[in-house]
């Protein structure tokens, strides 16, 4: 029987001193996720930017008057959004990940519709929600409804902008361990979810809850308005650099059909073509394989080589996502190289 699901959700925060209502703010995104009335286990990791005043000594004060498991972890220096994620997802106990912003709040029933989706569909890696604008001018608040499925996710992507509302997703601890967690360097420095989400979405299934069950906070003060400019550029650059592709459609046909040659999962098929593409190796493959290697990866060289030692087995290509049967259901195996 497969293992209960279970999640851990990270929250960054930064908060200035004297800032009373950016500590309301922070109590009302903890409040809105102890409220989601769930049975799984879960816990909830502050990763506090090196405050002025602790983030554990703010909560001390007023605490919320349930049990929950909560832990604060300190960054010893204000290293940014980006770290402070990654050090979260160090520190994450349970296998889905989670995430909110201080001043952003989880509406009744988010997490129930995601862990049915999770249970029912094991390929699934990364889950979204639709978000409500909430702005603190005044305005009224506005609905942002993202579509379902793989390929109309990424023709939102390359049309639209970032698929999933950061706040709203809930994706698999191994995914972002496999790809190397938020990047860090300057290049996609703003966008760094966007950069993540381009690698993310092409080898590894998403989906999109047609409904809002996030509230998001429009603030004047907030990165993405601070940024915006340097962001639209970076956002169009990995956006051009992904739309030259043209596998938006083909890509969920093209994993299922890799999945069948090898007789693994859609999810393993992933591992692979990612594993391929990222280290540019060779593998010990069925010859049927190279078609969808070759419809996935375009911006690769995939061809067959004369067998060699440095050629990898499929099993060590699954390395840490289960294994694949002694016979692939394409047979007949041949060194495909990617390059």
């Amino acid at each position: 029987m497969p293992a209960p699901l279970s999640f851990s959700v990270l929250l960054p925060t930064f908060i200035q001193a004297g800032a009373p209502k950016r500590v309301d703010q922070l109590r009302s995104a903890l409040s809105s996720i102890v409220d989601q009335q769930i049975s799984v286990p879960y816990e909830i990791i502050i990763i506090d930017d090196n405050s002025p005043v602790p983030i554990s000594e703010l909560l001390a004060d007023a605490p919320l008057g349930v049990e929950a498991d909560i832990r604060c972890v300190r960054q010893p220096r204000g290293n940014g959004l980006v770290q402070a994620l990654n050090r979260g997802l160090s520190e994450a106990k349970y296998d889905l990940i989670a995430r909110l912003d201080d001043d952003d709040i989880w509406l009744p029933g988010k997490m129930s519709h995601q862990l049915d989706r999770f249970e029912n569909d094991p390929d699934l890696t990364i889950l979204g929600t639709g978000m409500t604008l909430v702005f603190e001018s005044g305005d009224a608040p506005v609905d942002h409804i993202r579509p379902d499925g793989w390929s109309p996710i990424l023709n939102f992507f390359c049309q639209v902008g970032c698929p999933f509302p950061h706040g709203s997703i809930l994706a698999k601890k191994n995914i972002f361990n496999l790809l190397g967690r938020y990047p860090q360097t300057a290049a996609v420095r703003h966008c760094e979810d966007y950069a993540l989400w381009s690698i993310w979405i092409r080898f590894f299934k998403p989906g999109m809850v047609e409904q809002s069950f996030y509230n998001y906070t429009v603030s004047e003060r907030s990165i993405s308005s601070v940024h915006a400019s340097r962001s639209r550029e970076i956002s169009q650059r990995i956006c051009g650099t992904f739309t030259d592709l043209k596998i938006n459609d083909i890509i969920p046909r093209a994993m299922d059909d890799l999945a069948a040659s090898l007789d693994i999962t859609r999810l393993q098929a992933g591992v692979v073509a990612f594993r391929m593409w990222h280290y540019g190796c060779s593998a010990t493959l069925p010859r049927s394989a190279l078609s969808p290697l070759r419809a996935l990866m375009p911006d690769r060289t995939i061809f067959f080589e004369d067998p060699s030692d440095r050629s990898i087995a499929l099993n060590d290509l699954l390395a840490g996502f289960g294994s694949a049967p002694l016979e692939s259901a394409g047979g007949d195996p041949v060194t495909i190289s990617c390059r």
